[in-house]
C-alpha cells in the first residue's frame, strides 16, 4: 500500500471518528451478573485514573460503571465526572463503611473466598458504592471493583463473601489508557503493586501487592 499525506490524513480522521463514537451513556460490556462470575475479565477500565472520551477529549474521569437505577443485574455504561451533567461516579467506602487495604479477591486467586460483613463493608449496590483497586499508574493493566455479597440474597448459599470484578486499565477500543494491542504480559509484569484508592473521596491508600 502506497502511503501518501492524504491517506495519512484520512486515517487520522477515521481514528478521530472512532474515538468520538464512544460517549458517556454507551454500554461498556459489563453487567451486574458479571460481578459474581469469577471467570469474567473485563476490557474497560472500572477504577483508577479514569478515561477520556469524545473526539476532542471533552469528557474525562470516565469509568465503566453500574447505572444508578437500582437494578443489580443491569448493563454498566460509560459514566464521567467531568464534562457531563448528572450523578457523579462514586467509589466506596461510603460513610460508616470500610474497604480492605488490599484487594480481597486478587485476579486468579487460589484461596478460600474471604468473608465480609455487609453492615461494615461496601456491597456495590445502589447507594453503597464498591471498593476500587488498580495498578494503572504503576505500569500495570489491572482495575477492579469489589463488594461484600450476601450469598442468600442471590440464591448462592449462606454467609457473606467478597467478590471482585476484574478488568483492564484501558478500553477495548484503545481510546484511553493503554493502547489496544499493548503487551499486557509486560504491563502486568511491571505492575507489582496495587493502588487501592477511594477515588470518589480522593483518598489514596498504601500500595500493596496485586
Amino acid at each position: 500500500m502506497h502511503v501518501t499525506p492524504r491517506s495519512v490524513l484520512g486515517l487520522a480522521l477515521l481514528s478521530a471518528h472512532a474515538r468520538a463514537a464512544v460517549m458517556p451513556g454507551d454500554v461498556c460490556g459489563i453487567n451486574g451478573a458479571d460481578f459474581l462470575n469469577d471467570d469474567f475479565g473485563g476490557t474497560n477500565l472500572v477504577s483508577g485514573p479514569g478515561c477520556t472520551l469524545g473526539g476532542s477529549g471533552e469528557f474525562s474521569q470516565c469509568f465503566c460503571h453500574p447505572t444508578q437505577d437500582g437494578d443489580p443485574f443491569g448493563e454498566w455504561t460509560w459514566q464521567c465526572n467531568a464534562g457531563t451533567v448528572g450523578p457523579p461516579v462514586l467509589f466506596g467506602p461510603a460513610a460508616g463503611k470500610e474497604c480492605p487495604a488490599s484487594i480481597p479477591v486478587p485476579r486468579d486467586y487460589d484461596f478460600t473466598r474471604p468473608s465480609c460483613d455487609t453492615s461494615v463493608n461496601p456491597t456495590g449496590q445502589a447507594g453503597d458504592p464498591s471498593c476500587p483497586y488498580h495498578n494503572c499508574d504503576q505500569g500495570g493493566n489491572n482495575s477492579a471493583v469489589c463488594g461484600c455479597v450476601d450469598l442468600g440474597a442471590f440464591g448462592m448459599g449462606d454467609g457473606q463473601k467478597w467478590f471482585c470484578l476484574h478488568s483492564s486499565c484501558s478500553s477495548a477500543d484503545g481510546y484511553c489508557g493503554i493502547e489496544e494491542g499493548a503487551d499486557e504480559a509486560e504491563s502486568a509484569g511491571t505492575g507489582a503493586t496495587l493502588a487501592a484508592a477511594a477515588v470518589g473521596a480522593g483518598v489514596a491508600a498504601a500500595l500493596v501487592a496485586w
